[in-house]
């Protein structure tokens, strides 16, 4: 989907920029502090785009400081120019966690379960 990717791997998440402009953040496993806070710095490093893909739908588990970690990210990311973040996440316990996060911020947050369902909302 995304063509030209620069990854950057953590433990759990590994972020990369399309040549669409869209950012995208892979989790897997048990996504941490550590691991959220690195990927947002590789976000600020790759450059905010319009809209960040975040794909949940492999992550197993998260640490509750993940939830403030995304929620502060975001709304860093809005002063530089993102419109929209589509999160495609299966576990309904993560899907809570990032509707707490939407109310929030300004930035409109679609919450999918699959990345096909994610595909029309990267465009803006």
């Amino acid at each position: 989907m995304l063509k030209d990717r620069v990854p950057t791997t953590t433990s759990t998440a590994r972020t990369l920029r399309g040549k669409e402009g869209v950012i995208e953040t892979v989790i897997t496993g048990r996504l941490t502090e550590h691991d959220m806070r690195a990927a947002i710095q590789e976000i600020s490093r790759l450059g905010v785009g319009a809209v960040w893909l975040a794909d949940a739908s492999a992550m197993e588990s998260y640490e509750t400081a993940c939830v403030k970690v995304t929620s502060e990210a975001i709304a860093m990311m809005e002063k530089k120019g993102l419109k929209r973040v589509v999160a495609v996440i299966k576990s309904s316990l993560a899907r809570m966690a990032v509707r707490a996060v939407a109310m929030t911020t300004k930035v409109e947050v679609k919450v999918v379960e699959s990345r096909l369902e994610a595909l029309p909302l990267l465009k803006m």
